[in-house]
């Protein structure tokens, strides 16, 4: 299959996924307000950050063995349960516990737990069933599953909020939004088995099989995770405050950078195939101009955005979230800093120097607390956000300095686009679209 096509279908179905999950959100939040809404973000963002902590970057492995042919898929779904059924016992231990100590008002303990376990078991099945799908060039069917997915919650939101009350009809919503999940992920796993009777007949992998998978992932993984939790834990400290007003604007705000940074990452992974397969004077320059991309689209942006955003965020989201615009004003240097660092760190990793991507990531999470520390508590959750920008620029910084040590530019290299980058925008953008028919 062509490499064009791959990028084809997988960003074809990216954006009808983020158009998908783009306007549920804004449903939910229109609906239900800021403060339950808040609450219920607050969860996921919560089982987000330990499932991809439990799962501890073997998902990585496995993209990368079975692509190489060198791990059976039979093998790589065997280990996808076992990883799943890890993730949910060290969840059910945890989480019970934490529940006792920070309540969610809206949200009954007994239906925590079953939440628990329907988003980790699902979220480890999608992330090790994405891994082993993109292993095989069908990484599109990630964005098919999640966009219909999305769509069928939409649908069923609409139903329940016209046949009960505000409050019940979220209940019955955030129920149904688990069960969805949870399914997505067997309906994943399931294509990738066949059906349950072949999975039941699959070898148990050798032990040694873990430890090569374990040595092979677990640098990348420290890694990864340390960038995750460094842009997670602001949302996290918002999303489990005890005013949920103001932690639902919070989290509004942090999902509008999130879907703006989503949406220039999508060069991300051609980036990283690119820098593996040139030299290094042609994909540094190509970093570059990928960079002024990102910095100019976001740039625009954001500045449409800080015209507009003190009047559309309340009329999109509703009145409750008259608190998001200046939040997101925070954020906004902590936006252009996530719109560079990726494709700086592609090149790190594309060109096997990812202990500089460790040491941009150790940055940031220290540089975060230390923000969060020093920054006057009279700020508010202003502080939050302000600490997750300052936290951003500073290890994209490191990541600016540490590119130039083997590509020499400029400062406006690294800006905006440049009057000679349109005809090399059109090409690159006709390049991406091309041979999408599956010629060459």
């Amino acid at each position: 299959m062509s490499l064009n096509l791959i990028f084809y279908r997988s960003y074809v179905w990216r954006l009808i996924q983020f158009a998908s999950s783009g306007l549920l959100n804004i449903y939910l939040a229109y609906t239900f307000g800021a403060q339950l809404t808040g609450q219920f973000y607050g969860i996921l963002y919560l089982f987000l950050t330990a499932s991809n902590f439990f799962v501890f970057g073997f998902d990585v492995s496995l993209n990368y063995y079975v692509a190489k042919k060198a791990l059976k898929t039979s093998d790589a779904v065997t280990i996808t349960f076992l990883m799943t059924g890890i993730s949910v016992i060290l969840s059910m231990i945890i989480f019970p516990v934490y529940f006792q100590y920070n309540t969610f008002p809206e949200f009954r303990l007994q239906k925590l737990l079953i939440y628990t376990f329907l988003f980790v078991a699902g979220n480890v099945l999608i992330v090790f069933s994405g891994a082993i799908l993109t292993a095989g060039n069908k990484n599109h069917l990630i964005g098919k599953f999640t966009a219909i997915n999305n769509s069928l919650l939409l649908l069923l939101a609409i139903v329940l909020v016209n046949r009960y009350a505000p409050h019940p009809a979220a209940d019955h919503f955030f129920t149904w939004y688990f069960i969805f999940y949870f399914l997505q992920g067997v309906l994943m796993i399931s294509l990738l088995a066949g059906s349950f009777r072949r999975i039941a007949g699959f070898r148990w992998p050798p032990p040694r099989l873990f430890v090569k998978l374990l040595r092979f992932s677990g640098f990348i993984f420290i890694t990864n995770f340390l960038f995750y939790i460094s842009n997670k834990i602001p949302v996290m400290l918002a999303g489990t405050g005890s005013d949920f007003l103001t932690s639902g604007n919070y989290i509004q705000a942090y999902k509008l950078v999130e879907y703006i940074s989503a949406m220039a990452s999508f060069l991300y992974f051609p980036a990283v195939a690119m820098v593996a397969a040139e030299k290094n004077t042609v994909a540094g320059e190509r970093i570059l101009f990928l960079v002024r991309i990102s910095n100019t689209f976001i740039l625009l942006v954001s500045l449409l955005l800080v015209a507009t955003g003190r009047i559309l965020f309340p009329w999109i989201f509703g009145q409750s979230f008259s608190q998001v615009y200046p939040i997101f004003l925070y954020l906004l240097p902590g936006l252009l800093a996530a719109g560079s660092s990726p494709f700086l760190t592609a090149y790190f990793f594309g060109t096997g120097r990812v202990r500089y991507n460790f040491v941009s990531a150790l940055i940031m999470l220290v540089s975060l607390t230390v923000s969060l520390v020093l920054l006057p508590h009279t700020m508010g959750i202003m502080r939050i956000a302000a600490a997750f920008s300052i936290s951003g620029i500073i290890s994209f910084l490191y990541d600016a300095l540490a590119f130039r040590k083997f590509f020499r530019y400029k400062l406006a290299d690294i800006l905006l686009l440049q009057k000679n980058d349109a005809a090399r925008l059109f090409l690159f953008l006709k390049s991406l679209l091309i041979n999408r028919n599956g010629g060459d």
